[in-house]
């Protein structure tokens, strides 16, 4: 008799009740949101770093493109082919 008041004990002991599922459920939903917003923040900030970057290189390619023209001009000005 003793081995069957066990056997039900172990069986009662099997798995989760409905309310714990759902607890892990919705902790699990809060992590990925908060994931998800971490991931785009960082990705924004990226995108803007790359952004602010590429704007660097333009000027910088526009600056030294007026002083290569005013440095060609000077030499046509001393009469030396170019």
């Amino acid at each position: 008799m003793e081995n069957h008041i066990e056997v039900e004990e172990k069986k009662q002991d099997k798995g989760f009740t409905l309310v714990e599922l759902l607890i892990v459920i919705v902790i699990l939903g809060i992590l990925a949101t908060v994931t998800v917003f971490a991931v785009t923040g960082i990705t924004n900030k990226g995108k803007t770093s790359a952004c602010q970057a590429d704007a660097k290189t333009i000027l910088r390619t526009g600056e030294f493109r007026i002083e290569f023209e005013d440095l060609a001009e000077r030499i046509r000005g001393l009469g030396v082919a170019t």
